[in-house]
C-alpha cells in the first residue's frame, strides 16, 4: 500500500489574441456592463450591454449576453465593480516598518469608517507624505456581504476573476500613465458621466484620494424632450457666462448644472480639508456628443481647465474605441502592467481564506489517513506500511500544528508591536499608587461632567443678536463670561459693545433704545437673563471729525442659561 500527498494543479490563464500583453476585462457599471479585449494597445474585442433590471438575475444575464456576443473564449477575466458599494478614505499614519504597515491601517482606519473591519473586505495603498514622520494612505473597502454577491453573481455567469477592483481605481490609472513614472503633487478631478448619474474622482499618482457618485437628476425636473433636444449648444462667438447669465442655461442642460454644483462643492471641501492642494484640471469621461459641449461652460464658471479625456485614452489605445470605455482600458492596465497601483479586493479575501483552506484540506487528509492507519492494524502483513503511515500523520498534522502557531505568534508580535507605550512610569507604581491616581482622575472626570453638564450654550443667542442690530448700528466688542460658584450655580454675564452712526444724535439715540429694547423682547436671545443695562456715551472719529454715539449692554444671569 502506498500514500502519496495531494498535488495542487493551477489552472492556466489564456487571454484572447494570445502574448504580449493580452488582456480582457469586465467593467459593472449601475445600468450596463462592459466587456474589453486587447493585446499591447490594439484592441481586439469590445461589446457595452445594458442591464434589463435591478436585480443579480439581471446583471448576471447582461454578462452573458456580452460574452456571447464577442465570443471570448476565457472565462478569467480582470473585473472593475460599481463604486456605489465602495467606500473610500484617505488619512495618514505614523512612518512605521512595512510588517507593521496592515496593524497600523487598521487601527486609523476604525476613526474613518462606521463599520466593523472584520464584516469588510479591505485594501490599501501606502505613498509617501508631504507631512514629516507621516505615511499617506488610500484605504478601500466593501462590505463583505456586498463583495460575496458580487462573487455570487460572476460565479453564475461563468466568470473567474482575477482580480476584482473599484471603478475609481481603474479610471485614476489613466491619468498615473498619462504623466509617466514621476510622482507628482498635482490632483486632478475625474468625472465618468452616464446618462443619468456620474462618477467624480479627485485622483493622485494613480489613486483616488477622495470619490463620489452624483445623481444628475437630483432637485431637478427634467422638461419631456427627445435625446436630440437635450443635446446642448454652444453659446454665440464673443460671448460669456459672466457677460451673460443665460449663456450657461444655453450651453448646458439641466445635468451639467447640477455637475457644476457638486463639482464645486467637492473640489471646495476637497481643498479646505488639504489647503496645500491644487486641482487644476478637470476631465470628463463618457458620450463625447453629450458631454463635449459642457467643458467650456463648465470651464468658465470653475476657473480652471475642463477637457475630455481623449488624450488619457489615446495613450494607452491604437483604435478609436468611444471615451466611455476608458474604465475598462485603466482595468486592462493592472493586467499589463502589474507594477501600476492595484486596490484588490479579491487577492484581499483570497489571503485571508488560504490558510483556511490549507487547514481543511490537511484536516481531511489526516482524518483519511488516520482511517486508513486503523485498518491497517487488523492486517497484520500492513503492519510495516501502517508504521510508516503513522509517522507520515504525525508530520502532516505537525506541518498544519506548526502553521497554525507561527501565524498565531506572528500575529501577537505584530499586536504587541502596534500597541503604544504605556508611559508616565505606571509601569513602576505599585497596586496603591495606581489605585489612588485612579481614584483622583475619577474626581476629575466627574467635575468635567458637571461642568459640561451646566455649561451654557450660546450660538442660537448670538445669532439672535445679530439678526436684532437695526441699520446703522455696529458691535465693536463681545465679551461673555460663564463661572461656577461652590454650589455648581452658572453665573453668567454677557456684555455687548456697539456704536451707531446715522449723522443726527436723536435719531442714533433711538436707534440704540430700539436695540436694547428689541435684544431685551427677543426670547431667543434674553430667554434666562435675569436684568440688562444699557450705557451710552458719545465720541468722534478723529480721522473723519465725525460725532457717533458708542454704548454698552450689559446682561447677568444667575442661573443655567
Amino acid at each position: 500500500m502506498k500514500f502519496a500527498l495531494p498535488q495542487l494543479t493551477l489552472p492556466k490563464f489564456s487571454l484572447p489574441g494570445g502574448g504580449g500583453g493580452a488582456a480582457a476585462g469586465l467593467v459593472i457599471r449601475a445600468s450596463e456592463v462592459e466587456f474589453l479585449a486587447m493585446k499591447g494597445k490594439s484592441v481586439t474585442n469590445r461589446v457595452r450591454v445594458p442591464l434589463e433590471g435591478n436585480d443579480d438575475q439581471a446583471l448576471v444575464t447582461a454578462i452573458q449576453k456580452a460574452l456571447g456576443a464577442v465570443a471570448v473564449k476565457t472565462k478569467r477575466l480582470a473585473v472593475s465593480i460599481s463604486t456605489q458599494d465602495v467606500l473610500f478614505r484617505f488619512f495618514t499614519i505614523p512612518v512605521v516598518p512595512k510588517a507593521e504597515w496592515d496593524a497600523a491601517v487598521q487601527f486609523e482606519a476604525r476613526k474613518y469608517i462606521p463599520f466593523k473591519m472584520e464584516t469588510l473586505i479591505w485594501d490599501y495603498r501606502v505613498r509617501p507624505s508631504d507631512v514629516p514622520s507621516r505615511l499617506d494612505v488610500v484605504f478601500a473597502a466593501i462590505q463583505r456581504d456586498a463583495f460575496e454577491r458580487i462573487q455570487t453573481v460572476l460565479t453564475a455567469a461563468g466568470i473567474q476573476p482575477t482580480l476584482i477592483e473599484p471603478r475609481s481605481l481603474s479610471l485614476a490609472r489613466l491619468v498615473d500613465a498619462g504623466r509617466g513614472k514621476q510622482p507628482t503633487n498635482e490632483f486632478v478631478c475625474l468625472v465618468d458621466i452616464e446618462q443619468d448619474t456620474a462618477h467624480l474622482a479627485i485622483v493622485k499618482n494613480g489613486l483616488p484620494y477622495l470619490t463620489r457618485d452624483l445623481n444628475l437628476l437630483m432637485h431637478v425636473e427634467l422638461p419631456a424632450a427627445s435625446d436630440d433636444a437635450a443635446t446642448p449648444s454652444t453659446p454665440a462667438e464673443g460671448t460669456t457666462p459672466d457677460a451673460h447669465p443665460e449663456a450657461v442655461e444655453s450651453a448646458t442642460d439641466r445635468r451639467a448644472e447640477r455637475l457644476l454644483t457638486e463639482l464645486s462643492v467637492s473640489m471646495d471641501f476637497f481643498m479646505r480639508e488639504y489647503p496645500s492642494t491644487t486641482i487644476p484640471r478637470v476631465i470628463l469621461i463618457g458620450e463625447e456628443t453629450r458631454v463635449g459641449p459642457w467643458c467650456r461652460a463648465l470651464a468658465d464658471q470653475l476657473h480652471r481647465t475642463v477637457e475630455l479625456g481623449n488624450a488619457l485614452l489615446g495613450a494607452q489605445v491604437q483604435d478609436n474605441i468611444p471615451l466611455s470605455f476608458a474604465s475598462a482600458v485603466g482595468l486592462l492596465r493592472a493586467i499589463q502592467e502589474p507594477s501600476t497601483a492595484s486596490l484588490d479586493f479579491l487577492k484581499r479575501i483570497t489571503a485571508k481564506s488560504t490558510s483556511v483552506n490549507v487547514q481543511q484540506r490537511a484536516h481531511a487528509l489526516s482524518t483519511a489517513a488516520a482511517s486508513e492507519f486503523s485498518a491497517s492494524f487488523r492486517d497484520p502483513k500492513a503492519l510495516t506500511v501502517g508504521a510508516a503511515l503513522a509517522a507520515t500523520v504525525m508530520a502532516i498534522c505537525w506541518i498544519a500544528g506548526g502553521q497554525q502557531l507561527s501565524a498565531a505568534r506572528a500575529r501577537l508580535n505584530q499586536s504587541k508591536r502596534s500597541q503604544p507605550a504605556i508611559g508616565w512610569g505606571l509601569e513602576a507604581m505599585s497596586a496603591t499608587e495606581l489605585q489612588d491616581l485612579q481614584n483622583r482622575a475619577q474626581a476629575q472626570v466627574t467635575l468635567l461632567k458637571t461642568i459640561m453638564d451646566r455649561r451654557v450654550s450660546v450660538a442660537a443667542k448670538l445669532d439672535a443678536l445679530v439678526r436684532s442690530m437695526p441699520d446703522g448700528v455696529w458691535l465693536t466688542k463681545l465679551s461673555f463670561d460663564n463661572m461656577l460658584d461652590a454650589d455648581g450655580r452658572s453665573r453668567a454675564h454677557l456684555v455687548i459693545g456697539g456704536a451707531c452712526y446715522l449723522s443726527e444724535a436723536s435719531k442714533e439715540l433711538t436707534a440704540i433704545q430700539q436695540f436694547e429694547q428689541q435684544v431685551k423682547h427677543n426670547p431667543k436671545f434674553f430667554s434666562g437673563f435675569a436684568a440688562a443695562q444699557l450705557n451710552q456715551n458719545s465720541a468722534e472719529d478723529s480721522l473723519s471729525q465725525h460725532s457717533y454715539r458708542t454704548f454698552e449692554l450689559s446682561c447677568n444671569s444667575d442661573r443655567n442659561l
